[in-house]
């Protein structure tokens, strides 16, 4: 049988309020990898989600330490330091966030860039099962000698979602006071279809033109037998066009089970994924790659994940699970190498959670 998503820490309100829309299937310590960037509410960002977290997260050739802790069912607190040996720059980080169905809060602090503290605050008030309208409040500011400056980025907005026949409508707008910014998206779902539309603009240059970002997507999951066993299957066909055109990004994403040969009741899981990327932000002439990645259970408490790309990039990273209740600690180890350099670049990371 298929399993059911688990509800990860900040869930999609996509998936909530009675939303029965398939997506993809929550795979067993897949996880494993997943640092908590609690600080990402954008549900348009996380439709790109799957495929992101597959050819680019848990690559980094840092060292990395983190912290995780859930004093309460709805709670998170996360502490992490990351050390980065090719930029001689480290970052600390500390979030606290707090999700129930009506209301999300993250509180966030961090030494990137000089110092930078903010929180984010979200109040859905349901109308009933599958629609709601909400609040979004945000503010981000400059550490200024230990006190937080006159924030640059000061945002209020409104949230909506309604159901449409075998669909969904979803979107949000709101302001940035500081930089004077207007930026909405809207969602819309039907079926296995999704089309989504990003767009910002400066409130008082309305007349000039605004950066606009697409994203078109075909989806679904079905149960493939074969045998006297069946997998579930999740895929995803998506194009996304960025930078006013002239960034396209088309992906594949395909997600499924397998047994293993030599345990017949052992069931492994396996996500495989493709990219090709069109970029004219950089340079005078349009830069083609493709990108091809995937990410294997090895066993109950192991992963492996590995990547490659036209310009020459090989990633591979390996990662397991000690202890099952706290403290579980989660230890991974990258290396990286691009054919037309010498050098290899290594990446450590060391997890610590309550389970």
């Amino acid at each position: 049988m298929m399993q059911k998503r688990n509800s990860t820490p900040m869930a999609s309100w996509l998936d909530k309020n009675g939303d029965t829309s398939q997506g993809p299937v929550v795979l067993p310590n897949f996880h494993l990898f997943g640092k908590l960037h609690l600080a990402e509410l954008n549900e348009y960002k996380k439709l790109s989600g799957p495929i992101r977290d597959l050819l680019e997260k848990n690559f980094d050739t840092k060292k990395w330490a983190e912290l995780r802790l859930t004093p309460e069912p709805n709670t998170h607190v996360v502490a992490s330091f990351s050390f980065d040996e090719k930029m001689k720059t480290s970052v600390g980080r500390a979030v606290v966030a707090h999700e129930t169905p009506l209301l999300s809060c993250i509180a966030h602090l961090s030494n990137k860039r000089a110092g930078k503290g903010g929180a984010t605050l979200r109040v859905a008030v349901p109308t009933d099962d599958s629609k709601y309208l909400g609040v979004v409040l945000s503010c981000n500011s400059k550490l200024d000698n230990r006190i937080l400056s006159k924030p640059d980025h000061l945002k209020a907005g409104l949230a909506f979602r309604t159901s449409i026949p075998k669909g969904f409508l979803a979107g949000e707008v709101s302001y940035n006071i500081p930089q004077d910014i207007l930026e909405g998206y809207a969602i819309i779902k039907h079926k296995n279809f999704t089309a989504a539309c990003n767009m910002k603009a400066i409130a008082n240059k309305l007349d000039a033109t605004p950066k606009i970002d697409t994203l078109f997507s075909f989806s679904g999951s079905e149960n493939a037998s074969s045998g006297d066993w069946r997998r579930p299957e999740y895929y995803d066909l998506s194009l996304r066009i960025s930078e006013n055109g002239k960034l396209l990004k088309a992906s594949y994403y395909h997600q499924m089970k397998f047994l293993e040969l030599w345990k017949k009741n052992q069931v492994h899981n396996v996500v495989l994924g493709g990219e090709f990327t069109h970029d004219e932000t950089v340079g005078s002439t349009a830069d083609n790659y493709l990108t091809a990645g995937g990410a294997w259970q090895l066993s109950k408490q192991a992963l492996l994940k590995a990547r490659l790309n036209t310009r020459g990039d090989l990633s591979a990273t390996i990662g397991g699970r000690l202890g099952l209740t706290f403290p579980s600690v989660i230890g991974t180890a990258t290396v990286h190498k691009n054919a037309f350099s010498k050098d290899w670049r290594f990446g450590v990371s060391i997890i610590v959670e309550d389970s």
